[in-house]
Order: C-alpha cells, then structure tokens, then sequence
C-alpha cells in the first residue's frame, strides 16, 4: 500500500490554502491575482493557450462578475515541490444576486513552487461555464470545502481470483459462447433485503 509522505501533505495543505486565497480573490479582486501568476505562467482556457501573467491576467478580468462555492479541492504531490490540484463546485455568474446563473465548476492547477515558500500557478486549464444555462441562486452562506488528498501513486485493486479463473478458462476453451461461460461463473450469492 503506498503511503503519503509527511512532506507530501504538508505541501498539499499549503496548497488547499493557496486555493482558497485564489478564488477569494478572484471573486473580489482580480487585479489581484498577478503575483500568483509568473511570466512563464500558462492558462488553457477552453483550448486557447494564453502565456505570461499579463496575458493570463487580462483573459481573467475580462470574464464577468463571478461568485465560486468550492466543493472540494483534490491535491496530488506532483514532482519536487509542485503539487496538481483539481477544483470541483459551482460558479454564479453575475455576482451574488438573485438572478446569477449557478454552472458546475471544473478546474486544474499545476501550483508550482515560489521563491516566497508559497506556490504559483505553473499551469492552470479551465474548460468555461456556459452562461445561458440558468440553475439556482447562490446559498445564503458559503459551506466549508471538503479536502482530499490523492497518495502520489495508486495501485488498483486487484480482481477477485473468481474472476482470473473465469477469464483464463474461457481463454482457455476458445469459446465465449455465455452458455460456457456462466457454467465456470461462480454462483452468486443470494440477497438478503
């Protein structure tokens, strides 16, 4: 089983506060965000590679008013010092009134290292909401994200042993015919409701 390092998660915990400062600030101030972006910086917004924090910074001010709720945030250390971040919730669209239009939200950042010991976007790709799907108005009050941390790597289960004997037989036999294979499948057992 693999295990995350304690640096690991240290690291993934200074990123879920780098995000939470970032869509804080995208919502409120997003001149502000320039010094979270560096010149060699790249945004892929909905296929379209923009470069350098300037660039970066006039596609974001130009968006309209936005309002996030953040679901959850999934961190994965990611080569030294970096960490990949995948942002799931919802976005309004023109503030927080009653009229915003309330769209699934969808992001991934590369954050890499800073000189300062924080991070800063390396990567960021943002695949856009669509404006004219109108849903529900946002919440009286924002509810906490939720914060996952993804091992650096994972190994899938591996499959029932019932399942390797069926597959070997079949391939076996030569045959696929389902009479033949559901005679090797194991019974199943029986539903207790």
């Amino acid at each position: 089983m693999w295990r995350v390092k304690p640096e690991d998660m240290g690291r993934a915990e200074e990123a879920k506060r780098f995000m939470v400062n970032y869509y804080r600030t995208f919502d409120t101030n997003r001149a502000g965000l320039v010094n979270l972006y560096r010149e060699e910086s790249v945004l892929n917004f909905d296929g379209r590679e923009i470069k350098g924090k300037e660039a970066i910074l006039a596609k974001l001010t130009s968006l309209p008013p936005c309002y996030h709720e953040i679901a959850e945030f999934k961190c994965m250390p990611y080569r030294t010092g970096s960490v990949l971040v995948s942002v799931y919730g919802e976005t309004w669209v023109g503030g927080q009134n009653g009229r915003a239009d309330a769209l699934i939200s969808n992001q991934t950042f590369l954050l890499m290292p800073a000189p300062e010991g924080s991070f800063c976007v390396g990567t960021q790709i943002w695949s856009p909401f669509v404006l004219n799907k109108v849903r529900t108005p946002p919440p009286a009050s924002k509810p906490t994200p939720t914060f996952v941390l993804m091992s650096t790597l994972t190994s899938p289960p591996p499959p029932p042993m019932s399942a390797i004997i069926l597959h070997t037989a079949v391939r076996m036999s030569g045959t696929t015919s389902p009479a033949y294979v559901s005679a090797l499948a194991p019974p199943m057992a029986a539903s207790t409701s």
